[in-house]
């Protein structure tokens, strides 16, 4: 599709991230204010099918998170979701249904320390490595012992790079993802 658009105000101002499910049925979007706004989408990957947000959940009710989520990102079958804030911490909810925002269950959270104010999160589809960008042109990597399962930091693995000078101008990223098979 080219040369669409959607107008996702019900979303609320000041929209900060969205993600569109991997079948392309819904259209996800994130606010400054910590919802989360799910639109189903008619026909796949076609917003101009979206209709009203038919589902919304709050992400300051997840465990870790004490300010605004900057960053998010669903895993391969929708059922765990993650969610970054300004303040590196990384929260887990499980949904009992994939891509559907009820019956969530918090999960145990991770604290990124070395990330400064996070624009981008990603997850390979292995779900063993984690990825978020931030203001300083950093993308920082962790990689967990065992599948989704950020609340166990024992033997992670975490590294840094930092984004040269390349292309001038602003010297961040924006946003992050990974490919499905991980290798880029």
């Amino acid at each position: 599709y080219t040369n669409v658009s959607y107008n996702t105000q019900t979303a609320g101002s000041d929209q900060r991230e969205l993600f569109i499910s991997p079948n392309g049925q819904y259209l996800f979007v994130s606010n400054s204010g910590n919802n989360l706004y799910r639109f189903s989408l008619s026909t796949a990957y076609d917003i101009t099918t979206a209709g009203s947000a038919d589902q919304i959940f709050d992400m300051g009710t997840m465990n870790s998170i004490n300010t605004t989520v900057q960053a998010f990102t669903f895993s391969t079958n929708g059922q765990q979701f993650f969610a970054l804030d300004q303040n590196g911490n990384l929260a887990r909810t499980y949904f009992s249904t994939g891509f559907s925002l009820t019956n969530a269950t918090n999960q145990s959270g991770d604290t990124w320390s070395a990330t400064n104010i996070p624009l981008g999160l990603a997850v390979s589809s292995d779900g063993f490595t984690f990825y978020a960008v931030d203001t300083q042109g950093k993308i920082h990597t962790r990689t967990y012992q065992s599948a989704y399962n950020i609340g166990n930091s024992n033997g992670v693995v975490a590294r840094t790079f930092t984004k040269g000078s390349e292309g001038g101008g602003n010297n961040r990223f924006e946003a992050i993802r990974v490919s499905s098979d991980g290798l880029k």
